[in-house]
């Protein structure tokens, strides 16, 4: 007997007489790929929807290519979603589930597999769910087919197990928690997002603008005589451009020792550079003598100077979060002229997408990577308040963004967290829902 059918119904008798496990075959009223014949003619514009196109529970109707007349034969004998099918991708990407809505309509390619349930949407949302969870995800890891590329078999689709409860009402149920669950995930994903488009507006108004003497941001257009033509564009009349060298006077390169040690000090990578921020999830070590003699101090900003021309750049300001750690030979450590620019502001106008863009100007090909020595970064420019306290000023409006999506993002992965356990839990009928009626399914 399957092992994995073993253990459901092990613990469906531990806890429940009310669960079964099911084969999917029986749960759903087809099961089928995008090579079975479209039960009606497909025309010209309609979307072909792949395996790419499914993306975050949704498709990507950005990248669905509109069928043409040229493309008639080809296409005919794809299927047809419907409202309520779910969308699979068998190959590359596996997974990616989606529900399609009403004005979803489309036809699938032979890489997407199609679950139908007859209208039913409690079962569909039930699948989608199961869809989600270890067990079923187990299952298909375990049964993938190809050895170049990885894809999971129709025959393998057809033959998932799962649980469910023998009253439709508790499946009811667990629906609406999770609905309500996802509604509050899709509903804060929402605002962060709003919350990062706001802090792009932001960033550029005061970089460029600067604030006045009453902390509001100068209008270019009410009062022109405040501003001034400048290498970088329109700049505040009391504002300077400089040469990053005029006031980053150090730049240093980080230790090139092995970080295999159980301990010892903890030596940054480029992988600990995550938006702006240190990231500390995952640490080497180093019990050397350099990476003692060699550490982080106060507010220095490190800065990747080797890598793929995506990450070449990278940047991000060391705040102090453990009491001792250097940085690896590619990273290289600022230390700006206090007197005249704040590290606070220098990390963030490193990481502005157009500091990004002229920094990488001057990206020097290597073998697989590219480097960007210090020497070169230095002669990017940098517009700079002539008053260290606007610049603090800035930042500070900044840092009330930030912080903002920083509490958006911690409450989003508590509610995914949130979900998983309760996947765990009331996906298998460990814990059971109260109150359910004995309609059966």
């Amino acid at each position: 007997m399957n092992s994995t059918l073993v253990e459901f119904k092990n613990l469906q008798r531990s806890i429940s007489q009310d669960w079964e496990i099911v084969n999917v075959e029986f749960f759903c009223s087809s099961i089928a790929d995008g090579t079975h014949d479209s039960p009606k003619p497909v025309e010209e514009g309609y979307p072909l929807i792949t395996s790419k196109n499914l993306k975050d529970g949704k498709i990507n109707w950005e990248d669905v290519y509109l069928i043409c007349e040229a493309d008639y034969r080809a296409v005919v004998q794809r299927s047809w979603v419907e409202e309520g099918d779910i969308l699979f991708g068998m190959i590359g990407t596996i997974g990616n589930p989606v529900i399609v809505t009403k004005k979803e309509v489309g036809v699938a390619t032979k890489n997407v597999g199609i679950f139908r349930f007859g209208g039913d949407l409690i079962k569909s949302r039930w699948f989608f769910l199961m869809l989600e969870s270890p067990f079923i995800l187990k299952q298909i890891k375990t049964s993938l087919d190809g050895s170049t590329q990885k894809f999971v078999s129709l025959k393998t689709l057809r033959s998932l197990l799962l649980p469910v409860p023998k009253h439709r009402t508790e499946m009811e149920r667990v629906a609406e928690i999770f609905n309500t669950i996802d509604e509050a995930i899709a509903h804060t994903s929402s605002i962060i997002a709003k919350l990062r488009q706001i802090k792009a507006g932001l960033l550029h108004d005061l970089l460029t603008r600067g604030l006045d003497e009453n902390g509001e941001l100068r209008d270019a257009i009410a009062h022109p005589e405040q501003f001034k033509d400048s290498p970088l564009g329109k700049i505040p009349k009391d504002w300077e451009v400089f040469k990053l060298s005029e006031v980053v006077p150090r730049a240093e390169y980080g230790i090139s020792v092995s970080l295999e040690d159980e301990v010892g000090i903890p030596v940054l990578r480029m992988n600990n550079l995550k938006n702006g921020e240190i990231d500390l999830t995952d640490l080497k070590k180093s019990g050397s003598r350099q990476a003692a003699n060699l550490l982080l101090q106060g507010s220095d900003i490190l800065f990747n100077r080797t890598n793929s021309i995506e990450h070449v750049g990278r940047t991000a300001i060391w705040r102090g979060q453990i009491s001792q750690a250097s940085f690896a030979s590619y990273l290289v450590r600022l230390v700006p002229d206090t007197s005249r620019l704040t590290h606070e502001y220098l990390n963030i106008w490193l990481n502005l997408p157009a500091t990004q863009l002229l920094i990488r100007r001057y990206a020097t090909p290597g073998v697989h990577q590219v480097n960007i020595n210090p020497t070169n970064l230095r002669k990017v420019l940098i517009a700079l308040p002539k008053e260290v306290s606007e610049q603090k000023q800035i930042v500070e409006k900044i840092t009330v963004n930030d912080t903002r999506i920083r509490t958006e993002e911690t409450y989003l992965e508590k509610l995914k967290l949130q979900k998983k356990g309760l996947m765990s839990d009331l996906l298998t009928g460990r814990v059971r829902v109260k109150a359910f009626q004995t309609t059966s399914i």
